[in-house]
């Protein structure tokens, strides 16, 4: 399907509950919201699709390689390559190995079992019997040692500061992770660049790709090297969040970042009266149909499953903009968790 079909087919992603698309489109608008504290729309969530379709472009085999804005990176010393799921990043490995950069790419077991292989098709025209490519499998024992070896070697690591799941996933509370204030919100980081930046002696290269202003064609933008000894994970994030200012729909981590959040919990105090006349509270609950009827928590970024009947109420109180006396719900103790959930307020 070309991309403006698939465009195409997000229109009503707001409004149609059974969209294929639509729990991922309210997960999006509602991290938005809960981080930047703007409204999420579907001309943003559209533009995310659109930076992904143009990184599949740029990333497949014998594809064109994207221009960089700003120069080129030159062959030297082994260095960290550091970016974020941002715009088209597909296009960053051919980029970058198009230069004559060996590059060693650190990922997960997940990652490694599932995506290596159509990684490596896809930069087969640019790899010499697959040498100056290589994937690292981080969670292996091994895989620490692998990374000093390649880096002595002169490969390069190309590494993604958003890719949290890593070694432990981000269920793990230990060093590993660290506080970050991500806007609005608190997040928790992995400091394996700025780790591997200091047991290696490596420089940090930040470097990303965007699709640019509208008629421009997308392009790879290097930025200065960062130090070893300067390369705080905090810096790194700071820069890039002030880069993503401009343009935050092109981040892919809005359709996840919530399972960054320190404190999963984002409940908004509302001002609720003793009378029994309650109005379904669409600011903070919205819904969503797939197996079965959901109630969307925009606040925590979660669903709930519902009846039938319960689904069907709350709907219709949503879509008519309508009341509803608590007292003849029938069921005291259902009346009493709709209103303690602010769903009723």
């Amino acid at each position: 399907m070309e991309i403006f079909e698939k465009l195409e087919c997000l229109n009503g992603v707001d409004t149609d509950l059974n969209h294929v698309q639509r729990e991922n489109y309210l997960l999006f608008c509602s991290n938005i919201k809960r981080c930047v504290g703007k409204e999420g729309t579907v001309d943003m969530f559209k533009r995310l699709f659109f930076a992904e379709h143009v990184g599949d472009m740029y990333d497949a085999c014998h594809a064109p390689i994207m221009t960089c804005k700003n120069g080129n990176v030159e062959v030297g010393t082994p260095c960290i390559f550091a970016t974020m799921h941002y715009g088209p990043y597909k296009a960053i490995g051919r980029y970058l190995l198009s230069r004559g950069i060996s590059l060693c790419i650190p990922v997960t077991q997940r990652v490694y079992d599932t995506q290596k292989d159509s990684f490596e098709q896809s930069l087969s025209d640019l790899v010499d019997d697959r040498t100056n490519v290589v994937f690292v499998n981080v969670e292996k024992r091994s895989g620490l040692i692998s990374l000093f070896k390649y880096v002595r070697f002169g490969y390069s690591l190309l590494i993604y500061l958003d890719g949290n799941s890593g070694i432990g996933g981000m269920s793990r509370d230990d060093e590993k992770l660290e506080d970050f204030h991500f806007f609005h919100e608190t997040i928790k980081i992995r400091k394996g660049v700025q780790f591997l930046a200091d047991k290696l002696s490596l420089d940090v290269m930040p470097i990303l790709a965007t699709l640019g202003d509208c008629n421009k064609e997308p392009y790879i933008e290097l930025f200065p090297a960062i130090s070893s000894r300067e390369c705080g994970i905090r810096k790194m994030w700071s820069f890039f969040c002030e880069y993503m200012k401009n343009d935050i729909a092109q981040w892919e981590g809005w359709c996840y970042v919530n399972s960054f959040f320190k404190y999963k919990h984002n409940e908004t105090k509302v001002t609720t009266s003793s009378e029994p006349i309650k109005r379904f509270n669409s600011e903070r609950y919205d819904f969503v149909i797939t197996d079965t009827q959901y109630l969307y928590d925009k606040a925590n970024s979660s669903k709930v499953k519902l009846s039938k009947g319960l689904f069907d109420l709350l709907y219709t109180l949503h879509s008519h903009d309508c009341s509803i006396d608590v007292s003849n719900i029938g069921k005291p103790m259902l009346a009493l968790d709709l209103q303690k959930s602010q769903i009723l307020i």
